[in-house]
This record gives structure tokens, sequence and C-alpha cells, in this order.
């Protein structure tokens, strides 16, 4: 019995360890360009601008946010994770963003393939009649939701992975069972 143990438990922690949260599979870094010395003030939205955008508004930078993710992680969330990030320090815009396509041994993980980079500016954008005409002012913290909870906007998707999972959890499970079962089978004398 001991000797199918460590093979079973090695199963088991490769499973559960592939369905890690997706906080765990990013990594935001921020780079501060600016101290205000203030408490940041939150608004009740970040807009996005990617580098070939036009910006014809006053804005005073923040930072430079740097956030990568796994394979598995939805390029969605990589963003709304941008804008948190920014909502966080204050910012109501996320501008200059952009994805790196470096192709070398730091942007590649050795199990699951090449991670998605994405970088970008937090700035605080004057907000002014113009740009709120162009732009809107549509408040709109969804990216809140999605970041702190993203198995309420992700989990239709992962479901089938769960029912993956769990039916894998079940197959390993009536092995391990019936070697077990056949193991102590094995050490009753016959009569």
């Amino acid at each position: 019995m001991i000797k199918y143990l460590p093979v079973s438990t090695l199963l088991l922690f490769v499973l559960l360890s592939s369905c890690a949260s997706y906080q765990s599979m990013t990594h935001v870094s921020f780079y501060p360009l600016s101290s205000s010395g203030n408490e940041p003030m939150r608004s009740d939205h970040v807009n996005t601008f990617f580098t070939e955008d036009v910006l014809d508004f006053p804005y005073r930078k923040i930072g430079r946010i740097e956030i990568t993710g796994e394979p598995e992680v939805a390029p969605e969330y990589l963003f709304r994770k941008m804008q948190y990030e920014a909502w966080k320090r204050g910012a109501n815009a996320v501008i200059e963003v952009q994805e790196l396509r470096a192709f070398d041994e730091f942007n590649v993980n050795p199990v699951s393939g090449s991670l998605h980079t994405y970088t970008g500016i937090a700035v605080y954008v004057y907000e002014d009649a113009s740009y709120i005409a162009q732009y809107g002012d549509n408040p709109d913290l969804s990216f809140v939701q999605m970041v702190e909870n993203p198995a309420r906007y992700f989990g239709t998707i992962k479901s089938e992975e769960a029912v993956q999972t769990a039916l894998t959890l079940t197959y390993f499970g009536l092995i391990l069972a019936t070697e077990l079962l056949d193991d102590d089978d094995d050490s009753c004398p016959s009569e």
C-alpha cells in the first residue's frame, strides 16, 4: 500500500496545482513616475488608450504598470487588472498600453509556454468638458469586481475545466482505490 501512496499524492498535487486562480497566475509591477505625497483620490472609471491612440488632453503621469500573465489567463483579465492597479493609485486612465512581444528566456514559462506581458502608464487626466464630450463620463468599476472575484466572470469558461478536473480526480481516485484493494488482497494468506 505504501508504494502507491507517493505516486498518487504526486498526481493529486499536479492536478490541484493546475487549478490555480487567476491572481496567482499574474504578476504586476508598478514603477512610480511622480511623487505627489497625497493620498490618491479614486475615480469612478479608468479609460484605456493604446500606443496608437492620439492623446489630445492634459494629464499627469503617476507610474508605469507592467503586467504578466500565464498563457491560460484571458487578455481581458490582464487589461482589467491593469485598470485596477492604476485605479488603486488614483489614476483615471492608462495610456500607451501595448503588448510586449519579447521572445527570450525571461518571457517563457518552461511548463506552460509564452507569457502575456502588457505595459501602460497610469495617468490622472484633467477631465474638462471637451474630454467628457469625446470620451464620456460613464462610471464603470466593473474591473474592480472582475479582479477581486474572477471566478464570477470567468466561471462559465472555467466550468468545463472544473468538470474535466473532477472527472480526472475521480478516475485517479478509482485507480488508487483499486490498487489499494488489490494490494490488500495480495497480503492476505489464501486458505
